[in-house]
């Protein structure tokens, strides 16, 4: 397909997909033309929803991550890539497929040294008597001031003021309230009393993320590589980072110095990356976001009952440094190495380092556990000591026991965790977004659109559809603008939300375009998610002092699959 492109080289394409996660994806996934093409700077696909696998042999998500069931159009896409069967009903042999589990997410709030089912409102009962005492008999979400208050100043003080700025590493002072009701069930006064003055704590699975499908096998990152091996072969190059772009003669040029002169731009690096590259800096400073640190720990034998199996367990108190924590291996029992494979003991959690009992191989069972800590102006984080304080926080809150053997230590950093809805960020946002799509830029995503109410990967995946029905059709795009209307409750958004199908018949009437030349593949190097600043690592040693503590020595490669993705390149995986 035409001249080979290398370095240095240049070629036309009508619409260029920069980003290889959901949103990225889904763009490509709509484009039944053959002239686009899509760039990322990582290795594989997936972004911040994909997985990663440590030396040991622990698969983790990028957090605790799902596909929650909001759009009809994602359970088709799921549907396709699950198994087939003929008309008798028989599985249809040789064509890859991914099992799909059903799962019930139930979630905790850890609170007094009492475990609360969330949401926490809800559940009264389950806070110790004194608070219930004081908890106020109205409640009420004020926005004066970007605050959350849902349960009067108690429930806030306990609960959703320390939780948010362990979460967000910002003060709610700074937050708008636009995003509470997607993200923090409603409360029901009479229901919620009965169920107080009954000692009753109850799951009443509120939200679309109540339910979800998780794949058997694989992890969340097998779902992008299989959409992505679904791709044309010569349209999809990883390993290239966009590091120019040139909105008047609409040209992003790669690290390597591949040109790529485009029509059409859908970008989901972050909003303030674009920003800076296309000479808005002053409102890219303007958008704030927090960093996220993911501890992943992998353990022999088996955890205790830690509650929710496929959920998390909060933790709002100063008394621990982590906001989140998650039996990772609960939610994905394939994500853990076989009980036959023999693992070394890197320490006991009461250890700081190795004993003489541990220099030996043994086998499983094991478990996983992952726990998430943000990072902000207002909230710093130490790598150096920061694993060390996780495992005494783990010991302290009864997540570990002080025998538990730890043969896995791994540490994920991404410079971009959430975006924060701070309370002038509409405006920011919108006017920015506005102003990049007068330039034919849809910036779109979960960092893209910088809108935190609609992130997850689901809304992410939609997303990138719905940019690309509006470059082809003019049709609106009603998860990045409407976030309130597809997050509706026990609302299941029928998509297209237009007639797509009779404005593709029309626009077959029309010849196609040249399809793009092959993109090749750049020098194979060490490569990490440059645009969302991903960084793994696994923790081979923790040093005694605190000279020497910084410790993050080997480098993790990501779990590798060499027949996932399909240009990408020999070693591309999630």
């Amino acid at each position: 397909m035409g001249n080979t492109i290398g370095p240095g080289s240049s070629f036309d394409v009508e619409t260029l997909i920069i980003g290889g996660g959901p949103t990225g994806l889904g763009a490509a996934y709509s484009l039944e033309k053959n002239d686009w093409v899509l760039v990322d700077a990582d290795k594989q696909p997936g972004g911040l929803a994909g997985s990663f696998r440590t030396p040991e042999g622990f698969r983790f998500d990028h957090g605790y991550t799902v596909i929650p069931r909001r759009y009809d159009f994602i359970e088709h896409v799921l549907a396709e890539l699950g198994p087939k069967y003929d008309a008798e009903g028989k599985l249809v042999k040789n064509r890859e497929f991914i099992e799909f589990i059903e799962k019930v997410r139930t979630n905790w709030v850890s609170l007094r040294g009492h475990f609360v089912k969330f949401p926490i409102q809800s559940n009264l009962a389950g806070l110790p008597a004194k608070e219930q005492t004081f908890l106020p008999k109205t409640r009420r979400i004020t926005s004066t001031t970007g605050s959350l208050n849902s349960g009067g100043e108690t429930l806030t003080n306990l609960f959703f003021r320390p939780m948010m700025f362990k979460t967000w590493a910002h003060p709610t002072t700074k937050l708008a309230h636009n995003w509470v009701k997607s993200k923090i069930p409603p409360t029901d006064l009479k229901r919620d009393l009965v169920r107080t003055l009954d000692g009753e704590q109850k799951d009443d699975l509120w939200g679309h993320s109540s339910s979800f499908k998780y794949p058997k096998r694989n992890g969340l990152g097998g779902v992008w590589k299989m959409l992505a091996k679904k791709l044309p072969r010569n349209n999809v190059k990883f390993r290239a980072e966009v590091v120019q772009i040139d909105l008047e003669e609409k040209v992003a040029k790669t690290r390597d110095d591949i040109e790529i002169k485009y029509k059409n731009l859908i970008s989901t690096m972050p909003l303030s990356t674009l920003l800076d590259l296309t000479g808005r800096s002053d409102a890219a400073d303007r958008l704030l976001h927090s960093s996220l640190h993911l501890v992943c720990l992998g353990l022999r034998g088996k955890p205790e009952d830690l509650f929710g199996k496929n959920g998390c367990i909060y933790y709002p108190e100063v008394g621990t440094i982590f906001h989140k924590a998650c039996v990772f291996s609960n939610v994905d029992p394939d994500s853990v190495p076989d009980k036959t494979t023999e693992l070394i003991t890197l320490r006991r959690a009461d250890q700081e380092i190795q004993s003489s009992d541990d220099e030996s191989y043994k086998p499983g069972p094991y478990w996983s556990l992952m726990l998430e800590i943000s990072e902000g102006p207002l909230k710093e984080v130490s790598n150096a000591t920061l694993v060390e304080q996780v495992i005494i926080d783990c010991l302290g809150v009864g997540l570990l026991k002080p025998d538990d053997e730890i043969v896995s230590m791994h540490v994920t950093q991404m410079t971009h965790g959430f975006p924060v809805p701070t309370i002038d960020r509409d405006e920011i946002v919108n006017e920015q977004l506005e102003w990049l799509k007068s330039h034919n830029v849809w910036s779109r995503g979960r960092f893209g659109a910088f809108k935190y109410e609609v992130g997850n990967a689901d809304h992410c995946f939609i997303q990138g559809v719905e940019a690309v029905d509006n470059i082809e059709f003019g049709t609106s795009e009603k998860t990045a603008f409407n976030p309130s209307e597809v997050n509706k409750v026990g609302q299941m958004n029928e998509y297209p939300i237009h007639d797509v199908e009779l404005l593709k018949q029309e626009l077959k009437q029309k010849p196609d375009p040249e399809p793009p030349v092959d993109p090749i593949e750049p020098p194979d190097t060490d490569s990490e998610d440059i645009q969302m600043g991903i960084k793994s690592d696994s923790v081979s040693e923790i040093a005694a002092s605190e000279s020497e503590s910084a410790v993050l020595v080997s480098r993790a490669e990501s779990e590798r699959d060499d027949d996932t993705v399909s240009n990408v390149t020999e070693e591309a995986t999630d």
